[in-house]
């Protein structure tokens, strides 16, 4: 028979194993593995995007282009702002050491770097710019640099390649919505922080098409 002593060694010992077991399940990450789109929430949720934007007179330069033809996205030039707010589908494969998002607009390819590692010193502008997360509990931050001063949305909301994005992106609705409530930090171009909300919702059904983007000559601007 155990002593008193043992006894009360070995019930310590068993708590402590449970205690263990109930903290990994309490943070274990989510998966957001799946293709998601938009339009169709199961709990009738709508993207949020703000109408009274805090522009600076150089973002409201800027937002004079959107649709025009020194918009970038006549050249099939398309980035990070758009992809992410078009609402075309988008997969996302995840690992442990990095979340990848495939979009069907333009077949751009998103990585976002889950392993630990920090910004580049030294971040050259790119359309997609550099993002790492982490995970707190359930939600997964993504801090995004370096993103090529371009628009959100088809009606343009501008962003300058010195913007600073932060997002926090969960599961809802037992795993059928994607949430992400993105924070835009641009003092160029805007004179506050603001947010955005987007949901995509999980559609098996659906795969990622080919998406044509072709430059045609009437729609180049004139040099």
């Amino acid at each position: 028979m155990l002593s008193r002593d043992k006894k009360i060694n070995f019930n310590q010992f068993v708590l402590f194993l449970i205690v263990i077991f109930l903290n990994q399940q309490t943070v274990a990450k989510p998966n957001f593995s799946g293709i998601w789109i938009s339009g169709v929430s199961v709990s009738a949720r709508d993207s949020f995007w703000p109408k009274d934007l805090p522009l600076t007179e150089l973002g409201r330069e800027a937002q004079k282009k959107a649709g025009t033809l020194e918009d970038p996205a006549f050249q099939c030039i398309i980035g990070f702002g758009r992809i992410i707010s078009a609402g075309f589908p988008t997969e996302i494969i995840q690992t442990d050491q990095q979340v990848t998002i495939l979009y069907e607009y333009n077949h751009q390819v998103r990585r976002i770097f889950t392993d630990g590692r920090e910004h580049p010193k030294k971040v050259r502008p790119s359309l997609m710019g550099h993002s790492i997360g982490y995970w707190n509990e359930s939600t997964l931050i993504v801090d995004t640099v370096g993103a090529k001063s371009l628009f959100f949305r088809l009606g343009g909301i501008p962003y300058s390649d010195k913007a600073h994005f932060i997002e926090k992106i969960r599961l809802l609705d037992d795993g059928e919505t994607l949430e992400n409530i993105i924070m835009i930090d641009d003092s160029e171009f805007y004179t506050q922080k603001w947010e955005a909300r987007i949901y995509l919702s999980l559609d098996p059904t659906t795969t990622i098409l080919e998406y044509d983007c072709t430059v045609r000559e009437h729609l180049e601007p004139i040099k």
